[in-house]
């Protein structure tokens, strides 16, 4: 029996009511006084009554909501019978039809928490889906025999609580038992799933790019107060323990053996790669029917003291190029300036015949991201059309962005597809156009900042810079370790072997050297972002196609700057030439296709926690507030979840409760995304958070013998 005593309206006894014609009479749905067959009733029952009903009305397309005066009435007995856990239910059955808004959704059910009085009850709601062809019995029935079948609910998981900002508080890390790298290893929960949903592993040459991502890595940590709030307890994987260290190249696992963290690996890998992607000149690749270059971007978002400052070190990759164009630029000037003293001299008949001698542009690869519009396509044009912008304090951008004079967010939504730029430069009124932007950008900001560099999804930057959440390591690492060289001293070494590399690169403006995938790539590389997409719009919605289909150029791109680094010569006394002379086409090495898509398989889970959590987008209001609902049929079908399970096993448990698999793949995105009670192995493969094995703890082990010898 309820606390408060209100009488409610049973739909099992209503069916079988004589007077179950009552929809004859319009102006009965909204009074329920005069339902012959009214009972007490347990609310969990009704609650499930209530989302199977829900869920029929989504897999047939019922429209309940067009009339005005029923979706009132539904949002009217919603809030008298679940209160605010009703929002949920009230969005479902208003999103079917084509009249439907969030904002207004949400303003409508505040109304009605409001002002509901008692007199609209569940049973207008149930009547309504009768009247739309709902067998009400037959649903009710269903439920009453499985609740039958299983009289006691089993205990549900601690949940993380929220608050008004959507903040976890309830998954909090014990640092006690943490180790070098915070990671947690659930190989065996996934060794031991079968029948995956997708074959993209046994298309894979050696099985590496599914099987390495079958063992996830997740990174616990707690953030600092304040602006990093709102992402303060988060797991999200790493990808450096899934890749074998004898996969890279000797170039990167120089680059790798910087760090002894996997999170702090990834970091230097991304910076890595995306830094010298501004450098790979006649290099290109045919995607999607078009030719596409190496430049690409990353953004790194972590709480403050989290050693995200590290990747300016990869700066020094690309400082001895710079420098060959900052000298260049010295000797264009002093020529400049001796003949511009030569011409100076001339008499008017004779300066009439030669014109003035032109300033050279001022060149850089380097642009800094606290420029205007005008001046960021400038240093693009003046440097042949290429640049990079690497700024280790990603709050200039995000500052320079909101000013009026410094919003160059469309030159970098053009750039990343080499679309054509055209400004004009007012002093000299010059017209100039750059038909090939090749731009690249590195980033680092705390989370608190992702959302002044990205307002939203639809400016077009949130799926073009994929953004990697890196950890907070706790331990204290020792700052007086004695090795071998700095890193400074190890990436300037590392710059300087790349540099030989560029300047062939450079000689082939006449010939430049493709990038191609294999048949079998291609293959994969189609078959696993397909799934991909349609897995990801299964659970967060369509703005995700975006996502995934610019991660696919960004993979792209990452392989090509992968296979490019096997041809550096790493050897000081061999002078060795990196491309044969009649060489036009770099093949991908399968070992760099497969990290390349490993990474991607990491980033997607980074990317829907990004759109998730920091970014405002269309569902943000409801994100927000979701921690705080995980109540009824959505709590139930995590509770009833195994600790490892792919997508057959989700859809069959959802079925036994009657949640529709549109539904069923909604909540599986909040847990992962929002909760943070589930994480993602690989496509179709899950495996809750909470579940820990005594793996883990051999596991944490390996990983912490690892570290420290």
């Amino acid at each position: 029996m309820q606390s408060d005593n209100k009488l409610v309206f049973n739909p099992l006894d209503w069916v079988g009511s004589p007077r179950e014609s009552i929809g004859d009479n319009k102006s009965s749905v909204n009074n329920d006084s005069e339902h012959t067959a009214i009972t007490q009733y347990d609310n969990t029952s009704t609650t499930e009554q209530i989302e199977a009903v829900t869920a029929l009305i989504e897999s047939n397309g019922i429209n309940l909501a067009d009339d005005y005066g029923n979706w009132v009435t539904i949002g009217m007995a919603l809030a008298h019978e679940m209160g605010e856990a009703g929002r949920d239910i009230f969005h479902r059955v208003s999103r079917v039809s084509s009249k439907y808004t969030m904002g207004e959704c949400e303003k409508k059910y505040d109304n009605c928490l409001r002002t509901s009085n008692g007199r609209t009850t569940i049973g207008s709601f149930f009547h309504l889906a009768k009247e739309a062809g709902i067998d009400i019995s037959s649903v009710a029935r269903d439920v009453a025999i499985k609740n039958e079948r299983m009289p006691t609910m089993p205990p549900m998981p601690t949940l993380p609580i929220g608050n008004e900002n959507g903040i976890e508080n309830g998954h909090k890390e014990d640092t006690s038992s943490q180790h070098t790298d915070n990671n947690i290893n659930t190989n065996n929960n996934i060794n031991n799933i079968e029948n995956m949903d997708t074959d993209f592993a046994n298309r894979c040459q050696d099985d590496k790019v599914a099987s390495v991502a079958s063992v996830t890595s997740v990174t616990k940590m707690e953030d600092v107060k304040g602006e990093d709030s709102a992402d303060e307890s988060v797991d999200l994987p790493t990808f450096s323990d899934k890749i074998d260290a004898e996969d890279w190249s000797p170039f990167m696992q120089e680059v790798i053996k910087s760090q002894e963290l996997y999170s702090s690996k990834d970091l230097m890998v991304l910076g890595s790669v995306f830094t010298l992607s501004s450098v790979t000149p006649n290099y290109f690749g045919l995607y999607d029917g078009r030719k596409v270059f190496a430049s690409g971007y990353i953004a790194i978002t972590a709480p403050a003291a989290s050693g995200k400052g590290d990747i300016a070190v990869c700066r020094n990759l690309v400082e001895p190029v710079e420098k060959e164009i900052h000298d260049a630029n010295i000797k264009e000037t002093e020529e400049y300036q001796k003949e511009l003293a030569t011409w100076s001299v001339l008499d008017k008949k004779q300066k009439a015949e030669m014109p003035q001698p032109k300033e050279p542009p001022f060149r850089s690869l380097l642009i800094s991201a606290n420029s205007s519009t005008t001046a960021v396509c400038q240093a693009i044009n003046d440097n042949h059309g290429n640049g990079l912008i690497f700024e280790s304090e990603g709050i200039t951008m995000a500052s320079t962005l909101r000013t009026e004079f410094g919003d160059y967010s469309d030159v970098l939504c053009k750039a990343f597809q080499h679309e054509r730029i055209s400004y004009t430069r007012r002093t000299e009124h010059e017209h100039v156009d750059i038909a090939c932007p090749r731009l690249s950008m590195v980033l680092t900001l705390t989370p608190g900042q992702v959302s002044s560099l990205i307002p939203s999804f639809e400016s077009g930057l949130g799926s073009r810079i994929p953004i990697y959440r890196l950890a907070r390591n706790l331990v204290w690492r020792d700052v007086f370790e004695t090795k071998d060289m700095t890193n400074e001293e190890r990436f300037n070494l590392l710059g300087s072997r790349y540099l030989n590399l560029y300047h062939e690169l450079e000689k082939r403006k006449e010939h430049p050297l493709q990038f191609v995938v294999s048949d079998s790539q291609k293959k994969a590389f189609n078959d696993y972002f397909s799934q991909l997409q349609l897995e990801q719009v299964k659970m967060l919605g369509d703005d995700l196609v975006a996502i995934v289909r610019r991660l696919g150029l960004i993979c792209f791109r990452m392989a090509m700057v992968l296979t490019l680094l096997r041809r550096v010569n790493m050897k000081e006394d061999e002078t060795k030439a990196a491309f044969e002379d009649d060489e036009q086409a770099i093949v991908c090495d399968d070992r760099d296709f497969r990290i390349a898509m490993t990474i991607s398989n990491c980033l997607i889970d980074h990317e829907a926690y990004v759109y998730s959590n920091l970014v405002p987008h269309t569902d943000t209001s409801t994100m927000q507030t979701l921690r705080s609902k995980a109540t009824g049929p959505k709590a139930q079908l995590l509770n009833d979840l195994p600790d490892s399970f792919i997508n057959q096993d989700l859809y069959r448990i959802a079925e036994r409760l009657h949640i529709s698999k549109r539904t069923a793949s909604r909540y599986l995105g909040e847990y992962i995304n929002v909760m943070q009670v589930v994480k993602r192995i690989k496509i179709g493969a899950f495996c809750k958070i909470s579940a820990k094995t005594e793996d883990e703890s051999s596991a944490n082990e390996r990983n912490t013998t690892q570290h420290t010898t």
